[in-house]
């Protein structure tokens, strides 16, 4: 359903790894749509391909109700680095410090 959507908007999918405490498994994972899970010791490592902000806020809060610990998220590399992806500011945006591009 993602990849039907990120091609029918333009817009270029980008693989997340997830990387959680504890064992999940890909049962568990099931309602995330198209996660793949590994076993890594105590954690557990999710691969899920994200088209829009959305689609991580949803799979990050999904995780959060589930009382899942997050070690950490990160956009896996990419065949196309001058693609731009979900949330990605580019090159061109540059924010110095706190409350940069925010309207008070």
């Amino acid at each position: 359903m993602d990849s039907e959507f990120a091609k029918r908007s333009g817009r270029v999918p980008v693989t997340y790894r997830i990387v959680v405490r504890g064992e999940v498994t890909e049962r568990f994972a099931e309602p995330l749509e198209g996660v793949v899970v590994e076993s890594a010791g105590d954690q557990s490592i999710l691969s899920v391909e994200i088209v829009d902000q959305a689609k991580l806020q949803g799979t990050l809060g999904w995780l959060y109700d589930h009382g899942i610990d997050l070690v950490s998220v990160n956009p896996t590399e990419e065949a196309n680095p001058d693609a731009v992806r979900p949330g990605h500011l580019g090159d061109e945006a540059e924010l110095t410090g706190p409350g940069d591009g925010l309207i008070a």
